[in-house]
Parts: C-alpha cells; sequence; structure tokens
C-alpha cells in the first residue's frame, strides 16, 4: 500500500517536472505540426482535419501560456495578442506582473510597500 502511494507520488512528481523543464517546447512544436498536418487533411478534404487543426491550435496555446508564465514574457507575438485581446485575457499569465511607473520614476506603491528607514 505504502510503495504503491510512493510510486505514485514519484510518478506524479516527474510528470510535473518534466511538464514544467519542457512542456512549453513540446506543447508548441507538437501544436505547430498538428495545426498543419490538419490543414492539409482539411485541403484533401476530411473532416478529421478540423478535428486535428483545433487540437493542434490549443497545444500551440497550451505551450505558450507556459512559456509566458516560466519566463514573465510571451514567445510569439501572435500568442501575446490572442492572450490579451481576446476572451483569452482572462487566462493571461502575464497580466499584472508589470509595477506601473509614475512620472517621477517612482514604482506606484513603492513607498507605502517599503517606507524608508530615515536614513
Amino acid at each position: 500500500m505504502v510503495t504503491t502511494i510512493l510510486s505514485t507520488a514519484g510518478i506524479a512528481i516527474a510528470v510535473v517536472t518534466g511538464i514544467w523543464l519542457l512542456g512549453d517546447i513540446i506543447a508548441r512544436w507538437s501544436g505547430m505540426l498538428l495545426a498543419v498536418a490538419g490543414v492539409g487533411y482539411m485541403i484533401g478534404g476530411l473532416v478529421r482535419g478540423a478535428v486535428m487543426a483545433a487540437i493542434g491550435l490549443l497545444l500551440w496555446l497550451i505551450g505558450h501560456w507556459i512559456f509566458a508564465y516560466k519566463y514573465h514574457g510571451w514567445k510569439s507575438a501572435l500568442a501575446q495578442r490572442l492572450f490579451t485581446t481576446t476572451r483569452l485575457r482572462r487566462f493571461d499569465p502575464t497580466r499584472g506582473w508589470a509595477i506601473p511607473v509614475t512620472d517621477s520614476g517612482q514604482a506606484d506603491g513603492f513607498d507605502s510597500a517599503y517606507p524608508s528607514s530615515g536614513m
């Protein structure tokens, strides 16, 4: 019983670590290839091409979301535009991470968050 629980936990940790380290690259590339193949099937007249293209687009977006979450920036201008100007903006991982700067060069709320020590 304990061995099964530890094995399951170890596998879950390995999967999460793998997704964190390589998930953005794998999802972006496999999504792009699947979307291109789906478009090719659609041109050939097969209905399954639309499903393949949709799954490919979804994988591509997931890959860009993971990248933006990890690095606080976008790998593609198209992905940035999709996540910031459409209904997907609710899922934008970079939303609210920037600190607005005022004309004085100080970040808004900086003085109140970190009071000076009087030195």
